[in-house]
């Protein structure tokens, strides 16, 4: 039969841990406190972090430690330090790392460490698996936003892929969200989020950034035949009953290898659900049923679950061989590991032999130890005797030494290599602003800039362009492609190169393999923070990089990178259509043209634009305006949107001018 695939549960605490150890889950991720994208989480002490190894160590559970959020670079020194530590006293299954620069610096230091790809590194498809092989990553976490015939192009990529299958999601690509950072300064790449998705706003939908709870319970059995070799459920802010419940249920699921009965349905939504569940993602029905609130029935529900957490006992085999005038010896297997241990001599009996029941009950009363009784085999001469305080402290003995044993024998998998080790892309970035374009082309800016960038997926706009500015033109790949949609985008990439065009810019690492031949640039949504994921990127074959709005422009002077001084920053990118939720969709002929204004509670309007594929991208309310500041980075760069082109040439005055704004603005990470 074929092997089940590993069911990863949270453990925000120890408590948590040691539910979802007790709910049959094969792994835990979990935190310290420092460097994961859930410091709201309790996480773990060190007294309870080495409780935590021991415990997974004895039922055979593996830990993956997560260290998942963008870092700055005066935190790589410390965060090198923990994995230190770490790997000093426990030696983890795994790290969940979302930073590649991070990740390269662990690989260079500790070489068999096994790395998976955090869903914050925005793993979309199978095809451009190569920066995190090159990495040196075990496995990949894909994104939550994948259908299952896009799950399934993973079952064949030559590294572990993992899906989530219940929890809590984003309404924002995984990774891609910086609403929370950039109009409220906690950073959800830096386990900060103030989940600004689960407010009210204006439209149809109060609630139109609320999604439900993923649930995939009732999709067990397609996803066996996926291939997938993890199965994670996501929680860790969620209590041990949350834990204990959903993972033991999944538990059952997979192991029966079925789908969930209605009755069982019924009890994970009273557990937890914001007016449901939603399989929207996995089925590809994106539509305003996916979304939904934690509304007062929902915690009335919750309320009034009672949760009995049964503790978990580890099945063994016990061997008893008790020879007359000889040490009654006791052998006990477990996972393939065996103890051994002997105890007082065996007599012959003056009066009454131990029968083999007697033995065999006496040795199965493992109560108060982890163990239960799978078997037990009595070898046993006739007459045979010793007391039972002798025959009890036997199996006491038998059971500390195999507890022992148990902890000793953990081992942790071979680790694939580190292998980026190719030259940095020829040649530097020629220095001057940069443009990205707005609703139209304007060719005021294109004449004015030394890069111009304009969207891949709208050949109408750039093919016209192509033969006057092609030198100029640099066409922006979609944010997420799929492998679905891999044979169009490479299409228009053939169709830009025969027009003349040498430059393209990718927004995720995946998207680098399909540019072969041309000058790539990577763009804002790279999440760069730091220089050693400058470097990284750059080996992994960009020429030049956009600094995150996340970190300063003194980064973008440092890394040579290009830095945005000016414009609405997208704040999010969906895969359902919130413009649908708000005021009802009319891009159905061509998606960019729908556009729709997000009002919150304050007043403060976000431009929703149309994208490829149907995507949405929320633009925020107000610009970041850096134009009068002093320019440190060789490349400026001035990110239009919803601009006019009337506007936009004001803008270009403005940066010509150094002007102060006159306008509600931003400076984000430079003040």
């Amino acid at each position: 039969m074929k092997k089940l695939p590993e069911l990863l549960a949270p453990a925000g605490s120890l408590e948590c841990l040691k539910a979802a150890v007790c709910g049959g889950a094969d792994a835990v991720y979990f935190g310290v406190p420092q460097f994961n994208a859930r410091m709201k989480a309790k996480n773990f002490t060190p007294d309870e972090l080495e409780q935590a190894f021991e415990l997974c160590a004895l039922y055979g559970v593996k830990t993956n430690v997560t260290l998942n959020t963008l870092l700055y670079g005066r935190e790589f020194a410390p965060a090198l330090d923990v994995v230190a530590g770490l790997e000093e006293k426990y030696r983890p299954d795994a790290y969940i790392v979302q930073d590649l620069g991070l990740a390269r610096e662990m690989k260079k230091r500790f070489p068999d460490i096994v790395l998976h790809a955090s869903t914050q590194a925005e793993v979309h498809n199978a095809f451009g698996l190569e920066p995190f092989v090159r990495l040196g990553f075990s496995r990949v976490v894909v994104a939550r936003e994948a259908a299952l015939d896009e799950i399934f192009a993973f079952s064949d990529c030559g590294i572990e892929t993992e899906i989530f299958i219940h929890g809590a999601m984003c309404v924002c690509q995984s990774g891609g969200c910086l609403m929370s950072s950039l109009i409220g300064g906690r950073s959800g790449n830096r386990g900060e989020c103030a989940y600004p998705c689960r407010l009210p706003y204006k439209g149809k939908n109060n609630y139109p950034l609320s999604l439900k709870d993923m649930c995939l319970a009732q999709h067990i059995t397609e996803i066996l035949s996926l291939g997938v070799n993890a199965l994670k459920i996501e929680g860790r802010m969620k209590p041990p009953s949350y834990v204990y419940e959903v993972t033991s249920l999944y538990r059952r699921l997979l192991d029966e290898r079925r789908n969930a009965t209605a009755g069982e349905m019924s009890r994970l939504q009273a557990v937890f659900s914001r007016s449901g569940f939603t399989d929207g993602y996995f089925t590809g029905r994106r539509t305003p049923s996916m979304f939904g609130i934690r509304s007062d029935a929902d915690k009335e529900q919750s309320r009034a679950v009672v949760t009995e957490i049964e503790q978990r006992k580890i099945p063994c085999d016990i061997k008893a061989e008790l020879h007359v005038d000889s040490a009654a010896r006791i052998t006990l297997t477990c996972r393939g590991v065996t103890a051994f241990s002997e105890g007082d001599s065996v007599t012959k009996a003056q009066n009454r032999p131990l029968s083999e029941n007697d033995i065999v009950s006496r040795l199965s009363k493992l109560g108060n130890t982890p163990f239960e009784a799978q078997s037990v085999a009595v070898l046993a001469d006739s007459g045979a005797y010793m007391p039972v305080s002798s025959l009890n402290a036997l199996r006491r003995n038998g059971c500390a030494e195999l507890e022992r044993q148990l902890l000793s024998a953990r081992r942790r998998e071979a680790a694939p290599p580190l292998t980026l080790a190719a030259a940095e892309a020829d040649g530097t970035a020629l220095p001057g602003l940069v443009i990205r374009m707005g609703q139209k082309p304007n060719e005021d800016c294109i004449a004015a800039a030394v890069r111009y960038e304009m969207p891949l997926e709208r050949p109408s706009l750039w093919k016209p362009l192509a033969g006057k500015y092609g030198d100029r033109l640099c066409l922006v790949l979609p944010r997420t492609v799929y492998d679905g949609d891999a044979k169009e985008i490479i299409k228009l990439i053939s169709e830009a190169k025969e027009t003349g065009v040498s430059m393209v810019c990718v927004e995720n690492p995946e998207h680098i393999s399909l540019c072969g031949g041309f000058d790539v640039y990577g763009g804002m949504c790279l999440n760069v923070t730091n220089s050693f994921t400058a470097d990284t990127l750059r080996l992994l074959g960009c020429k030049q990089i956009t600094v995150s709005p996340e970190a300063n422009m003194a980064l973008a002077r440092e890394t040579e990178s290009a830095y945005i001084v000016y414009g609405k920053l997208p704040l999010m990118h969906t895969r359902t259509c919130i413009i649908t939720n708000i005021c009802g969709c009319i891009g159905r002929k061509d998606p960019h043209d729908c556009r729709a204004l997000l009002t919150d509670r304050t007043g403060a309007g976000f431009e929703i634009l149309g994208g490829y594929r149907h995507t949405n991208t929320i633009y925020n309310s107000v610009p970041l305006w850096l134009l009068d500041k002093p320019v440190t980075t060789p490349n400026p760069v001035l990110y239009f949107s919803t601009e006019t082109p009337d506007e936009e040439r004001e803008i270009l005055s403005a940066y010509r001018k150094k002007k102060k704004p006159e306008i509600p603005v931003t400076r984000g990470k430079n003040n």
